[in-house]
């Protein structure tokens, strides 16, 4: 899918909502564009392998990647690469698979609440400019900047607020384990 401008949609893509259909592997969207989307990916099967987004701009979305919206509620991410996401997103992530890992790279996140949920066997951030939601008063801090069951990964990664804020917020990354390399927080 190339090219594409998906606006006002409740889901974009949703990949391989049931296990009665055929396999969803090998999709992959690029050098598109997203607006006022509540899911962009929705994937619903264990059976959604080797897909991708690569150069997409997305303002204005709920959650990026839903993997427990349709189908089996444990649908396999797509692995992420140069996406931009800018206006307000409540969550980049929620996922629930022991099928595989969560992978973004060289990937600009901007204004998000959370990174949301990735019960998957991994989640890597490599290369990513991550740039969380300025809350205005306390009641709007989220829970969580990320929570997991697995081993969440920052390679070369910059972790940042909006602008200098006024409370003291710290980051919760709530994960088995979390791994810094590099970058900035």
């Amino acid at each position: 899918i190339r090219g594409c401008t998906f606006d006002g949609h409740y889901i974009a893509l949703a990949n391989n909502p049931s296990a009665y259909i055929q396999n969803g592997d090998n999709i992959r969207i690029e050098n598109s564009h997203a607006k006022r989307i509540h899911t962009f990916w929705s994937a619903g099967q264990t059976q959604s392998r080797a897909n991708s987004i690569d150069n997409v701009y997305c303002t204005g979305v709920h959650t990026f990647i839903s993997g427990r919206q349709i189908g089996g509620v444990r649908g396999t991410p797509p692995t992420i690469r140069n996406v931009s996401i800018a206006g307000f997103c409540k969550q980049l992530l929620n996922l629930k698979t022991g099928f595989s890992g969560f992978s973004a790279y060289q990937s600009n996140f901007e204004s998000l609440w959370s990174l949301g949920v990735s019960n998957t066997t991994w989640t890597s951030f490599n290369q990513c400019h991550i740039k969380f939601f300025k809350p205005t008063r306390e009641i709007s801090v989220p829970q969580y900047h990320f929570r997991s069951n697995s081993i969440l990964s920052f390679n070369d990664c910059d972790i940042i607020y909006f602008s200098n804020c006024k409370l003291q917020i710290p980051f919760v990354f709530k994960s088995m384990r979390v791994n810094i390399t590099g970058g900035n927080i």
